[in-house]
């Protein structure tokens, strides 16, 4: 036993089949009160911890000379315990520098000021076995810990982010804790840094720092977030020209903007690039793609200042400046095709999976007609060989027909020829329209927009307006697949479909109406379109009149038979001029090349 000032250490080797414990007592008011019980760290039977004790200040030294340490049994060990505002904690082992079996080191201990004395009766000395060594130990006092700041502040709910935490007093750490629960501790820490791997967890929670000396103040600075990964629901636009840098917005969930995350464009056998001057809010980043960037299809992504990046692909489109007068692939039209009124196709090389093939529609400059396709972009979802697309002009009939406005540039029938749908991902159709139809409607190039008629409904695409070169304004719109589509101003509804679709078209072999170098000798390709062309008019028969009656008949029975008829004729023939007239005043543009 030992005693200072008002605190007593009284060991008792012998409880717990000689595993040994010690007992701190303390005089308050004249009365001894037990106030902490100590017991080795690494307790075992045998061990003789507290044969011997000494306190000085608020540090007791604890012998224990049976103790194994390491392989060395009877070895001995002794243990110094710290008081720290009340509470008594094991803060070092000492072990002889040349321990051996049998030594007994910890059989005698004392201490004073910052040094203790251990002796070992047992030890061998300069070759005389059990003659006995004393060691002098030199306590050094440390800080409790203080954390001044972690770095990511934030890591996946699964764990795993390895997180570097700055700080003082980390010698001696024994444990790092995020919240309540250890991470691992990696590499050999230091006084000011140690390095330690995220277990799971939600929210934000403060990171502390466990040693001998106590444990490290909660604070600002020591916070990390569990976060989900980011999320890219929409980009917008979602398409931009090559020749000039575009600025664009992201719009998604779990943008982490404590510090600037990337947003990068990726696509396949090209370097990714990064967006410039990005900034903005946890739903929304801006920024700016750089010009210069190989047309094509390219995937958005986000990646967080801990590293989560954005698994969904988002895709931003990246076209070039429409080629004059140069295709890609072969083309072929009908004699009028270069005035946008006739069919044309356009035949490019396979590709693979993800690629885009293109084909492009030349056009006249002076070409009056309101609405030239000008390029289609396919995006495939599977290798494809050698394929052809189709464009056809489409001459609106009840079952197609756009309802409540005249402002309609035209319709289009586009289709890959004799292409399995489920080869498509979606595609990219790049379409001018005339400054004439523009100023002649009074329309801005900000309403126009690009519908595709599906099974009978008209719906929307998204419509970016690119650039004005002479006398026309050029547009992209992106598909999901092809039909037929008009190019109109925004926001008209459409007339639901009254009539079942059937396919329009079938090509064969020799056809006057679209020849393509495609094409094999007796190949047939059929074409299903959404877009039927209703008759503006019914054919009627009239019957022939009876033949004459019998010599003294009255012979009138065939009139009211003949004027019927003819009453019949007139009101078909008037019913069906006012039809097309009605038809017209609608929808006017179809017509106009007949005036």
């Amino acid at each position: 036993m030992s005693i200072y000032h008002d605190t007593a250490v009284i060991g008792a080797n012998g409880a717990n089949s000689y595993a040994g414990q010690a007992y701190i007592f303390k005089n308050t008011g004249g009365t001894w009160n037990e106030v902490a019980l100590l017991k080795a760290s690494d307790k075992a039977a045998g061990a003789n911890f507290g044969e011997v004790a000494s306190i000085y200040s608020d540090t007791a030294l604890i012998g224990a000379s049976g103790a194994k340490s390491g392989e060395y049994s009877l070895a001995g060990q002794a243990y110094i315990f710290k008081n720290t505002g009340g509470t008594w904690n094991q803060v070092a082992i000492l072990n002889a520098s040349d321990k051996t079996v049998g030594a007994y080191f910890g059989a005698s201990v004392s201490q004073c000021n910052d040094t203790g004395i251990v002796g070992a009766y047992g030890a061998a000395s300069d070759g005389y076995s059990s003659a006995g060594q004393a060691y002098i130990f030199t306590l050094v006092e440390y800080p409790v810990p203080a954390v001044t700041g972690i770095s990511p502040k934030s890591g996946p709910l699964v764990g795993g982010t390895l997180v570097t935490v700055s700080g003082t007093g980390f010698t001696g750490v024994t444990a790092v804790k995020f919240d309540s629960t250890p991470g691992i501790i990696t590499g050999t820490p230091t006084d000011t840094s140690i390095t330690a791997t995220s277990p799971a967890g939600t929210g934000t929670v403060d990171i502390t720092v466990i040693t001998p000396n106590g444990t490290s103040t909660i604070g600002l600075s020591d916070q990390f977030t569990f976060a989900a990964a980011p999320a890219v629901t929409s980009i917008t636009p979602s398409t931009g020209i090559n020749t000039s840098a575009t600025a664009i917005t992201v719009t998604g969930t779990g943008f982490d903007t404590t510090t600037t995350p990337m947003v990068n464009l990726t696509k396949t056998g090209y370097t990714t690039i990064s967006l410039t001057g990005v900034s903005g809010i946890s739903t929304s980043l801006s920024g700016t793609v750089p010009e210069g960037l190989i047309a094509g299809i390219w995937n958005v992504s986000v990646t967080n200042p801990d590293g989560q990046e954005s698994g969904n692909l988002t895709i931003f489109s990246v076209t070039a400046p429409t080629p004059t007068p140069t295709t890609t692939g072969s083309i072929s039209a009908s004699d009028d095709s270069s005035s946008g009124s006739g069919a044309a196709v356009a035949t490019a090389p396979g590709a693979a999976a993800g690629e885009l093939m293109t084909f492009t529609f030349n056009h006249q400059n002076d070409d009056p007609d309101p609405l030239q396709i000008v390029q289609v972009q396919v995006i495939l979802a599977r290798p494809i060989g050698e394929m052809s697309v189709l464009v056809n002009p489409v001459t609106p009939g009840e079952s197609n027909q756009l309802n409540g406005s005249q402002l309609v540039a035209g319709y289009r029938q586009i289709e890959p020829i004799a292409v399995n749908p489920g080869a498509l991902s979606r595609g990219i159709i790049t379409f001018r329209v005339t400054r004439r139809w523009l100023a002649s409607n009074d329309v801005t190039p900000a309403q126009v927009t690009m519908l595709r008629n599906h099974d009978g409904t008209w719906s929307e695409l998204p419509t970016t307006y690119l650039r004005n070169e002479g006398n026309y304004y050029y547009f992209t719109a992106m598909t999901p697949g092809f039909s037929c589509f008009a190019v109109a101003i925004r926001n008209i509804s459409a007339v639901p479909s009254v009539e079942s679709q059937t396919p329009a078209s079938v090509i064969t072999p020799g056809s006057s109406a679209v020849a393509t170098t495609s094409i094999s000798p007796g190949q047939t390709l059929v074409l299903t379109t959404a877009c039927t062309v209703t008759p503006a008019f019914s054919e009627t028969t009239v019957a022939p009149p009876s033949a004459p009656g019998p010599v003294g008949s009255v012979g009138v029975s065939w009139v009211p038979g003949v004027i019927s008829a003819v009453t019949i004729l007139l009101g078909v023939v008037g019913i069906a001029l006012v039809r097309r007239w009605w038809i017209r005043r609608r929808n006017p543009a179809p017509f106009r090349k007949y005036n």
